[in-house]
């Protein structure tokens, strides 16, 4: 992926959030309201980004450094391992949600975090530095994202919702997808 198709998804990113605010008419509710500790929110936010760069260095080098020690593809331990514990957050907001009968923060937090995690990692990344794709991510894995973006899809669209029987599936599906992931590794 070239600089400029990284732009392009960021810019595409850019573009969802400014047209969901619009939707929302979130940016003519919103009065500004003098923040009585603002250096204290500020101190927050920039630690907390500390944090997360410090952290994400960590999974990095020791995911490379599994990836080496295990004599498999780097793809294979991002989708496997990375890709598991960074959506654990996400896992645990939607099973709470669900839990408090908020149906629809667990499938906006689906539905954001899917739009984000397509097109603003990967967008940043190119900037920063082109990016080359294995083949076998090209033709099984993203092929395999499509397919299974559009069956949650028609799950939805079904009953408005998501079964058991459904959600079973997805699953099973699941974890088929790690078996083959698991055996090409």
């Amino acid at each position: 992926m070239s600089r400029m198709e990284g732009l392009v998804l960021v810019v595409t990113f850019g573009l969802y959030v400014f047209f969901l605010f619009s939707e929302e008419g979130a940016m003519h509710k919103t009065r500004a309201r003098p923040l009585g500790d603002g250096w204290k929110i500020w101190l927050g936010l920039v630690l907390g980004l500390a944090v997360i760069v410090a952290g994400s260095e960590v999974v990095v080098r020791s995911a490379l450094r599994l990836a080496e020690h295990w004599n498999v593809d780097q793809s294979f331990v991002g989708i496997v391992i990375v890709g598991v514990g960074t959506s654990l957050p996400e896992l645990s907001i939607s099973v709470g949600a669900m839990l408090k009968a908020r149906a629809s923060m667990s499938v906006g937090n689906l539905v954001g975090s899917n739009i984000l995690d397509v097109l603003l990692p990967i967008g940043l990344a190119s900037l920063i530095a082109p990016i080359g794709f294995d083949a076998g991510l090209l033709y099984f894995d993203l092929p395999a994202l499509f397919a299974l973006t559009v069956l949650v899809m028609v799950f939805f669209l079904r009953h408005r919702g998501l079964q058991r029987g459904e959600a079973s599936a997805l699953l099973f599906i699941f974890s088929g997808y790690l078996l083959i992931k698991m055996f090409q590794a």
